[in-house]
């Protein structure tokens, strides 16, 4: 018997394969047969369970796989028609990806940042290493040097830091000021057409 509540209408899971359906009747018995097998070990045993399988039996399993996927479009169109608002637009709303941020597009337009003190030294100092080292080698390696270079080196970078920062700067305020008239450029245009 189906909900008359549009609330309490959970939407239909789609079947799948005859493997999955496999490991669905059969992880519970499996479980019970091993309590002690870790979640993972319970599905590389019902991997090898399904391979050991004859095609008879695998057959059998493929062969209730349409009518289920009838009863799914079934309970689908009853979904849809049932469903509320808030399941509606849950549903239609655009899917996104785990571990996916939605990371801002750079402008290739903006000036690159500021290089630090220790980068300037790192460009530096880069070509007199072995170049047999891997690259993060060279990185532990230029670190080293870094802490060991003493006040006095390290004013020659911390000056060439300093200088790139202003024209960081120099170049931040110049773009920002194109921003700020590329739109009033862009609505005059569209006012004179």
């Amino acid at each position: 018997m189906r909900p008359l509540n549009g609330d309490d209408l959970a939407k239909p899971k789609k079947p799948g394969s005859a493997y999955t359906l496999f490991v669905v009747e059969r992880r519970p018995n499996y479980i019970l047969e091993n309590p002690d097998v870790k979640n993972t070990d319970v599905f590389k045993g019902l991997g090898a369970e399904w391979k050991e399988l004859s095609d008879a039996e695998k057959q059998a399993y493929s062969d209730r796989i349409p009518g289920l996927n009838a009863q799914y479009e079934e309970d689908m169109k009853y979904y849809v028609e049932h469903r509320s608002a808030a399941q509606a637009a849950k549903d239609d709303a655009p899917k996104v990806k785990r571990g996916v941020s939605k990371k801002a597009k750079k402008d290739p337009n903006m000036p690159k940042r500021a290089l630090s003190a220790y980068l300037f030294f790192s460009n530096d100092m880069r070509p007199t290493l072995p170049a047999d080292l891997k690259i993060t080698e060279k990185a532990v390696k230029l670190g080293q040097m870094w802490k060991l270079t003493d006040e006095y080196q390290r004013q020659k970078y911390v000056e060439l830091a300093s200088k790139d920062k202003i024209r960081y700067d120099e170049a931040m305020a110049q773009y920002r000021a194109g921003l700020q008239q590329a739109p009033a450029s862009d609505s005059e245009g569209s006012e004179s057409e």
